[in-house]
């Protein structure tokens, strides 16, 4: 059963909430409390609490697998259109933030095997474009994380100033890889980041398939394993925060932390964490950043 959760604040203008992706509730147990003294204190009929395990998209999607072998041929379908053949067979939504020209007009050779699930499945289309998916909601919308886009949220150590951050760590880390190869039948592109490959030697990936049928879309290939490995693996941070209702996977912060002497620099926003802070009495997140 699907399961909506929205996270917010009491506002003057009455309550105020930002629903988070929609999780699937697997399993709830009633639970009595642990110490039976404690019952005598509870009110007339309240003698325990519900514990519902939910799972989240990912895991949804690793549910459903393929009954049969699936495959379509080269030039047939562009890699969006295969991602919203396998996220709407799941029965979910698809929509578009931001895309890259690979993912609209690169149509690969591609095939499942029989029993694959559909999470694997999305994740090896998603090797072949720069393009990484949000999931908000109900729905799942693809954007295109270029070094262009403007700053989605600022986050200051001083109250008022903007976002506040309570702590953080923010750190530079050697890219893997750092350059790129490409191989079609008869060429092969090649894309490198040279600072990069100055400072640690060369860090290389290879990809031989599926097949390109030009220099066009096998480039394309190789900025986007660059652009990957930017993001995923360099600029390694993160922070702790107050509860920001509206913050995604893959949104652009810019952050000034000045007990850490950082300022005004960007990352990328890789994971987010949501938890319930006893002490403080509130909910707060701790967000994985990578590299902008």
């Amino acid at each position: 059963q699907q399961l909506e959760v929205g996270i917010g604040y009491v506002t003057g203008a009455g309550n105020e909430c930002s629903f988070v992706p929609y999780r699937w509730i697997t399993k709830f147990k009633l639970k009595s409390p642990p110490w039976y003294p404690l019952r005598m204190i509870y009110p007339e009929g309240i003698t325990g609490t519900l514990e519902i395990t939910t799972e989240d998209a990912w895991t949804f999607l690793y549910r459903y697998r393929t009954r049969r072998r699936l495959e379509w041929e080269a030039e047939e379908r562009s890699v969006k259109e295969l991602l919203q053949f396998f996220i709407a067979r799941c029965g979910l939504d698809f929509d578009v933030i931001s895309q890259s020209d690979a993912v609209q007009n690169f149509k690969p050779e591609f095939s499942v095997r029989t029993g694959t699930s559909y999470r694997t499945a999305i994740k090896n289309l998603l090797k072949m474009v720069p393009d990484q998916l949000v999931f908000r909601e109900g729905k799942v919308l693809l954007r295109n994380p270029t070094t262009e886009e403007a700053v989605d949220w600022t986050y200051h150590t001083i109250i008022g100033t903007a976002l506040l951050i309570f702590r953080g760590d923010y750190g530079e880390t050697a890219i893997d890889p750092n350059r790129a190869e490409v191989w079609g039948d008869t060429f092969m592109k090649m894309a490198a980041n040279w600072p990069q490959v100055g400072k640690v030697r060369d860090r290389l990936v290879r990809v031989t398939s599926p097949t390109y049928p030009d220099i066009t879309r096998a480039g394309e290939r190789a900025d986007a394993e660059l652009r990957r490995a930017e993001i995923l693996t360099g600029g390694e941070s993160s922070m702790n925060a107050p509860m920001n209702c509206g913050l995604e996977p893959w949104d652009v912060l810019q952050i000034t932390d000045l007990n850490a002497g950082v300022t005004a620099i960007r990352r990328r926003v890789r994971r987010i964490k949501a938890y319930w802070n006893a002490r403080h009495w509130s909910y707060q997140q701790i967000i994985s950043l990578g590299s902008d």
